[in-house]
């Protein structure tokens, strides 16, 4: 389970499909100066430290620049190489990799859990069954919100967490109601693992970091701790900011950096700059 850091760090990519004139890269130039204005009067109302912001305009970099510092007190710039630990935002790229295999057909959004994985097993045999896919995304499963996070910061295995999915009740009735979990997306993990024979790590480099360049992100501590150009965490307090200390409790699963230059395979151009994406297809139900 990717763990869950506090940090007031962001990077941040925009996607412009293109204007409808022909002066277009001049409107880029003339909005440019009152969005970095906009940038920096943001970052200072949420007390952000520093920030890196990308903007994509058909499909090449339009703008790409890092603002404010990796860790108060020092003088050190982020840059757009700058590498964020992003924690639950990790969620979003497991749903990248979902949308991928839908639409290689390796299953279906609606498919039952069960079906892709048979060890998937509730307390209640009926939302066991009636469990699909697209639900281990969808934060609505009926248990309680954080239910198993406390055992990831005791130290328990993905295995052992999955595990004691079977011994926690409904709180609400099954599609109900929101409560946001972490623990079905050590589900979603291991059902693509078993679908395809590989792991989150594997499947994250191969349809996200290396077809995007990607070069500087990754999911290990130890390729974190390696990096150079490191974006410090830092925790408010009493409406101060200082730099955290992180130890291995708090550190995020995978670290980021701005996208630069988003190059993609015919098959993700397709995908992404589709107009009109079918509603079964992968990245349409993925947003």
């Amino acid at each position: 389970m990717r763990k869950k850091i506090i940090a007031l760090c962001s990077c941040l990519l925009f996607v412009i499909p293109g204007f409808a004139t022909a002066n277009s890269d001049k409107t880029l130039n003339e909005i440019l100066p009152k969005f970095e204005q906009y940038a920096v009067s943001a970052m200072k109302d949420w007390k952000v430290p520093g920030m890196a912001i990308a903007i994509v305009k058909d499909n090449q970099v339009a703008y790409i620049k890092g603002f404010g510092v990796k860790k108060i007190g020092t003088d050190a710039p982020v840059t757009p190489s700058t590498v964020f630990q992003i924690g639950s935002i990790s969620k979003s790229f497991t749903a990248v990799i979902g949308g991928v295999l839908v639409d290689q057909n390796k299953f279906q959004w609606k498919d039952q859990v069960v079906d892709h994985y048979p060890q998937f097993m509730m307390n209640d045999p009926v939302v066991t069954r009636e469990f699909m896919i697209q639900d281990l995304y969808a934060q609505d499963s009926g248990l309680s919100e954080h239910i198993g996070d406390s055992q990831a910061i005791l130290g328990y295995s993905a295995d052992q967490i999955f595990d004691s999915l079977k011994y926690y009740k409904q709180a609400t009735s099954f599609r109900s109601q929101f409560a946001y979990q972490n623990i079905f997306f050590v589900v979603a993990d291991k059902l693509m693992e078993n679908v395809t024979k590989k792991n989150w790590n594997n499947l994250l480099n191969e349809n996200v970091f290396q077809p995007l360049e990607m070069k500087n992100s990754s999911v290990s501590s130890q390729a974190f701790d390696a990096a150079s150009d490191v974006a410090a965490l830092h925790q408010l307090q009493n409406t101060q900011l200082p730099p955290t200390e992180v130890g291995g409790l708090a550190q995020s699963g995978q670290t980021t950096e701005v996208v630069k230059p988003p190059r993609l395979n015919a098959h993700e151009s397709k995908h992404l700059r589709s107009k009109s994406p079918s509603e079964d297809g992968g990245f349409y139900q993925m947003y």
